[in-house]
């Protein structure tokens, strides 16, 4: 099995880009050259969920393709232990879709809710 660290590279090479360009399209999304280039150079070897489909949002590919080389199971079916759940893999991508900024609003939001 491929580490994400490889596949990453090779979804990058295929598009003839850059770490600078794929900074570029993920910028949007939270991510920068430095994250990338720690990433390929496998000192992060397992970004989040999040961070994950940042990447898939940026390459144009499924999410489910990145989620499952980086070691996650994205749907129940495919996760018999539950590491994540149902719920917790579609506000994953209900997040994803948001800007840093609004992920950052909704904290003392989320915060509240659990102290109820």
């Amino acid at each position: 099995m491929m580490e994400f660290a490889q596949v990453l590279k090779r979804l990058r090479k295929e598009r003839g880009w850059s770490q600078q360009d794929l900074a570029a399209h993920g910028a949007p999304h939270g991510l920068n050259s430095s994250y990338i280039a720690q990433v390929e150079a496998g000192q992060i070897r397992r970004p989040t969920p999040t961070k994950v489909m940042a990447f898939a949002k940026a390459l144009g590919v499924e999410h489910d393709t990145l989620l499952r080389a980086a070691g996650y199971a994205p749907t129940m079916r495919d996760n018999p232990d539950r590491t994540l759940s149902r719920i917790d893999w579609e506000v994953a991508q209900e997040l994803a879709r948001l800007s840093l900024q609004r992920q950052r609003d909704l904290l003392p939001m989320l915060r509240g809710m659990r102290r109820r």
